[in-house]
């Protein structure tokens, strides 16, 4: 019988109280995706950041005990990178009942120097490999290379997807990346067509949710 669902989406550590009647619980976390990257700020050509990786999610079946506190944790974002930098790679997600389990953060986009070179690219931030002890363990979903097609053309590159989440949106026109919205999402990566300063798109958190059932 189904007693309650809680939800945990905010980065941070904590514990959680079951309820007076719980005998067993599915359990699915997601760790946070990785921050977009960002183009240099010299004044050559254009540059490109690439999309942060999505974070790893990971499901258990598991016993817990009645009116019992579990501790969790939940990964951060990864931050948008700034000054031809990668963005920071998402937080670890842990959930410590029955079972540990674990998923692993995304890793940020790569970032771009400025160069006189038409067409480059950068890599996509991995998505997390798969994390373990679960029942189902998924890996994230890669961010997209960022690309200059010409000097002054390109495309700040696309973040990586979850089921809980969607990566930071693609960018044409020089920007900086776009965040993330959602659980475990990567970050855009930004676009420089002239001199200046970019920032790509932070990722967001991981997520916790708890489905309690009676024994």
């Amino acid at each position: 019988r189904f007693l309650a669902r809680t939800v945990y989406a905010a980065a941070g550590t904590g514990s959680h109280l079951t309820n007076a009647s719980t005998g067993s619980a599915i359990v699915r976390i997601y760790a946070g995706g990785g921050g977009g990257g960002v183009s240099s700020n010299t004044a050559n050509s254009g540059a490109a950041g690439g999309g942060g990786g999505a974070g790893g999610y990971t499901e258990k079946r598991m016993t817990l005990a009645a009116s019992t506190y579990y501790n969790y944790g939940v990964g951060a974002s990864g931050v948008g990178g700034i000054g031809n930098s990668s963005g920071s790679t998402g937080g670890n997600t842990v959930f410590s009942g029955g079972t540990v389990i674990f998923a692993s953060g995304g890793l940020g986009g790569g970032g771009m120097a400025q160069s006189a070179t038409a067409v480059k690219a950068t890599f996509g931030g991995s998505g997390a490999p798969a994390g373990y002890s679960g029942d189902i363990t998924m890996g994230g979903s890669d961010g997209i290379f960022g690309l200059m097609l010409t000097q002054t053309t390109g495309i700040g590159a696309q973040g990586g997807n979850t089921s809980a989440g969607a990566g930071g949106t693609l960018v044409t026109a020089a920007n900086n990346g776009n965040n993330a919205d959602g659980n475990g999402a990567g970050g855009g990566g930004a676009l420089l067509l002239t001199s200046g300063l970019r920032s790509g798109g932070a990722g967001t958190a991981g997520m916790i949710i708890i489905d309690e059932y009676a024994v």
